[in-house]
């Protein structure tokens, strides 16, 4: 026989453990059977001997610091404050979007634009009123109007300006080579530029 042990043999037992010593009961008060309330919660059930019962309120409980809520509302969520977006505030940016799209359009551009501008003003007051939504986009439509309403009397001044310098070229007895040379001309003398 060989002096190895038996891989495959039962574990030796231990020898028994001595008892462990019991702890003395804790010296503070033990929780009430329902347990502890939870911090920021009114306490449930019977109030535990040699405790105050808890004061009556009109109001919803309401953690400290804090104003109550009104009946009908999650403690710690409070009302929603976001109303929804108004028509007026959605309409003036999108028309706003539209006037900058096309504020090179002599006149229409820049009649777009004040009407982007007139319904953005109106969803901008009644939502700073309280009485709609949507104040950004109506901010927004604003500005978004005002950029238009400025491009698009740049560009009714460019064009006005340009077919009336540029009137004379359009003589349709003119070739296409004298019609641009025209053009450079009244340019070039309209600008103070040397040709």
């Amino acid at each position: 026989m060989s002096d190895t042990p038996d891989p495959f043999a039962p574990p030796p037992a231990r020898p028994p453990q001595p008892p462990q010593p019991t702890q003395p009961p804790p010296a503070y008060p033990q929780p009430p059977a329902g347990g502890y309330p939870q911090p920021g919660y009114p306490p449930q059930g019977p109030v535990p001997p040699g405790y105050p019962p808890p004061p009556y309120s009109e109001q919803p409980y309401a953690p400290p610091g804090y104003p109550p809520q009104p009946y009908g509302v999650a403690p710690g969520y409070g009302n929603p404050t976001n109303q929804p977006s108004s028509g007026l505030a959605v309409a003036a940016l999108v028309i706003g979007i539209i006037a900058i799209l096309g504020f090179w359009v002599p006149v229409i551009g820049a009649l777009v634009a004040v009407v982007a501008l007139i319904l953005g003003i109106i969803a901008w007051r009644k939502a700073s009123k309280g009485t709609g939504g949507g104040k950004g986009m109506a901010i927004t439509g604003v500005i978004l109007g005002v950029v238009a309403l400025l491009g698009g009397l740049v560009a009714t001044v460019f064009i006005i300006w340009a077919l009336r310098v540029g009137s004379d070229c359009l003589d349709p007895e003119l070739s296409d080579a004298a019609r641009e040379r025209c053009v450079e001309d009244t340019v070039n003398d309209q600008l103070g530029v040397q040709s």
